[in-house]
């Protein structure tokens, strides 16, 4: 689902140009392969992962 990086809830994980990622706060993001913080845009159009049910 996209959505604006703003918008996605802290914890929550996404995914912007082939990169996943977990949001850390309003303003960054850890990535999941190496754990490198970022800074995103509140304005980024990022998608969000769905769950996968077992």
């Amino acid at each position: 689902m996209k959505t604006l990086f703003k918008d996605v809830k802290i914890g929550q994980t996404f995914e912007s140009n082939g990169i996943v990622a977990v949001k850390q706060s309003s303003r960054t993001a850890k990535l999941v392969g190496n754990g490198r913080t970022f800074y995103w845009g509140q304005k980024e159009s990022v998608a969000i992962q769905q769950s996968k049910a077992v």
